[in-house]
């Protein structure tokens, strides 16, 4: 794949998923509707576009990790803010780099040292506009960035 189109690929993505939990919060529909949804409009692009099935342990575990991680951030934008929603589920950064090095890969500054400023710009950002009223639903945020987190990690593993 081109870099061009892989880049434009990425800011679709990014414009999705950003839109995505508006839209969840803005319609006033079962969280579990909006998912169903989701999941019907990924199948029809799947069987068009002949994306083969996941047939590894890693693809299969990767698929679950990533449904779950979808499950939870669309419960958690119906029971807290967007914003802590989207807030909480970037802790993914934090979890992959602990599972590269629970898994023994080679992790090197850059990678740590981004982290490390990722972590700290959200906590300067919004350390003070958390709010715990939805608990339930931060929890389920948090649990989103961590099926993200393994999502990826087991993603990796058919990658390379």
């Amino acid at each position: 794949m081109k870099q061009k189109s892989a880049f434009g690929l990425l800011l679709m993505s990014a414009a999705m998923f950003s839109s995505h939990s508006l839209l969840i919060t803005a319609a006033n529909y079962d969280p579990r509707g909006a998912l169903l949804g989701r999941a019907f409009f990924a199948g029809v692009v799947i069987l068009v576009s002949g994306i083969i099935w996941p047939t590894s342990k890693a693809q299969i575990g990767a698929a679950i990790a990533f449904a779950a991680s979808n499950l939870c951030f669309v419960f958690a934008c119906s029971r807290t803010t967007v914003a802590n929603a989207v807030v909480l589920v970037y802790v993914y950064p934090l979890v992959s780099l602990a599972l590269n090095a629970l898994k023994s890969r080679r992790i090197s500054i850059d990678e740590i040292g981004l982290v490390v400023i990722a972590m700290s710009g959200l906590v300067i950002v919004f350390a003070n506009k958390l709010e715990g009223d939805g608990l339930i639903g931060n929890i389920c945020a948090c649990c989103a960035g961590v099926g993200f987190a393994v999502y990826l990690f087991l993603s990796r593993d058919f990658t390379e």
